[in-house]
């Protein structure tokens, strides 16, 4: 199982542009959580943070370790997250990739994933 978090650095003047991509996100989740199949992602949680006098966004993910590469066509969410991604996100910023030193699951969701994952 990989577990992901992710920081990246919005670019000044973008926050009213990540409030709407933030809400179009929550309105189509459904269709979001469709492009989840190709990259064998379980959860995927983002949290926008203030520091230091600029926006961040942490994004956390749990997914199965590889990817599934049968899945391969591109559809109109992904064209939306990375048009958000060019736009919005500062790349002068190298991301900061954190590693979980203990990731604890329920019983339930444990076996779920162990099912999934083979």
């Amino acid at each position: 199982m990989n577990v992901e978090l992710t920081k990246v650095r919005i670019k000044d003047g973008k926050s009213e542009r990540v409030d709407d991509w933030f809400e179009y996100i929550n309105e189509t989740r459904e269709d979001v959580a469709l492009t989840f199949a190709g990259d064998r992602v379980f959860v995927e949680s983002m949290f926008r943070v203030s520091e230091e006098e600029s926006e961040f966004i942490y994004w956390y993910t749990l997914a199965a370790e590889e990817e599934d590469e049968t899945v391969t066509d591109e559809n109109n969410v992904d064209r939306i997250h990375l048009d958000f991604w060019n736009e919005c996100i500062d790349k002068r910023y190298r991301p900061r990739n954190y590693n979980a030193n203990v990731s604890l699951y329920s019983h339930a969701i444990y076996k779920y994933l162990q099912k999934d994952n083979k």
